[in-house]
């Protein structure tokens, strides 16, 4: 069937309305921009990694707190969202507040980081230990997708 995608953690196929997805990146690419995160931004990494083993809004994951994962069961608990510069105690639908488990990469990646964090920490704050403004990932994204496409 032309045009038809799936997402690798959804049953479901994806079809777009003219039979193409431009806004869908080929396994290649994503793998050219993850490398580059981690390679050229790793400040960003975490939270890359997080939204995308997560499958976490950027409100969601800006909101996280180290008291919300439990690095042992991967178990992390998605309660908040980051919203024009203060932090929501509602996710953006009722769907989603949820738990998900975290994989084991996802694990390795956050554990360095959350040594000697207080559970009220944000996980991912600004460079002055604050809550980052919409669209923070908006700049880095932009520095590491130029070189790919």
């Amino acid at each position: 069937m032309q045009g038809v995608k799936s997402q690798p953690l959804s049953p479901a196929p994806i079809l777009a309305p003219d039979g193409l997805n431009s806004n869908m990146l080929t396994a290649g690419e994503l793998a050219a921009v993850w490398n580059a995160f981690r390679e050229h931004e790793p400040r960003w990494f975490a939270r890359v990694a997080v939204s995308a083993m997560g499958g976490l809004r950027p409100g969601e994951v800006g909101a996280l707190t180290w008291g919300d994962v439990d690095l042992t069961t991967g178990l992390l608990r998605i309660t908040r969202k980051a919203y024009r510069g203060r932090v929501e105690e509602q996710p953006k639908t009722s769907a989603g507040r949820r738990s998900i488990v975290l994989p084991e990469a996802a694990l390795e990646i956050l554990r360095p980081l959350a040594e000697g964090q207080k559970t009220n920490a944000l996980m991912f704050p600004s460079t002055v230990g604050k809550l980052g403004p919409d669209g923070a990932l908006l700049k880095p994204l932009r520095r590491v997708a130029a070189p790919v496409s």
